[in-house]
């Protein structure tokens, strides 16, 4: 079961039902962060989800220098091309997806669940590379809390 695939009003998964109670019962927030783990691509990508574009935050170029310092690459390119709901171009490894219109099908992301609810403003989903060293991974976090979410 995609846990991430999951987050609907009836979902049966007892991970989903408690992360949306927790949410629910501190709710709202400015910012929410979800790690993701990338299997199948070598460079860093990050989704960013709500009403606020990122593209040109001093806190994203900053984190992004910090990535080319430690020698990782950013994606450039579609993600999950085989996805029929996914398929986003990313640019510098960054990739804006607005808050869903009116009448959007959900897809059981929990970004979309707690945006569209008004539990979040916006949502950051960084895609770390599966195959990178775990000191290199270990690092990408530090550096993501310190220049995207401290900053």
């Amino acid at each position: 079961v995609d846990v991430n695939r999951s987050f609907f009003d009836d979902s049966p998964i007892e991970e989903v039902k408690a992360n949306m109670a927790i949410t629910k019962e501190f709710a709202p927030f400015d910012l929410c962060a979800t790690f993701h783990e990338e299997p199948e691509f070598d460079d860093f990508y990050m989704y960013q989800s709500g009403d606020h574009d990122c593209t040109n935050d001093p806190e994203w170029i900053a984190f992004k220098e910090g990535l080319k310092d430690l020698g990782v690459g950013l994606l450039n390119g579609t993600d999950d091309p085989g996805d029929p709901v996914l398929k986003y171009e990313f640019v510098d490894g960054y990739r804006h997806v607005p808050r869903p219109e009116t009448g959007y099908k959900e897809s059981g992301e929990f970004d979309y669940w707690s945006i569209n609810r008004n539990l979040v403003k916006y949502a950051l989903i960084p895609e770390i590379p599966q195959k990178l060293d775990r000191s290199i991974k270990d690092k990408i976090v530090a550096l993501f809390f310190e220049k995207m979410l401290l900053a």
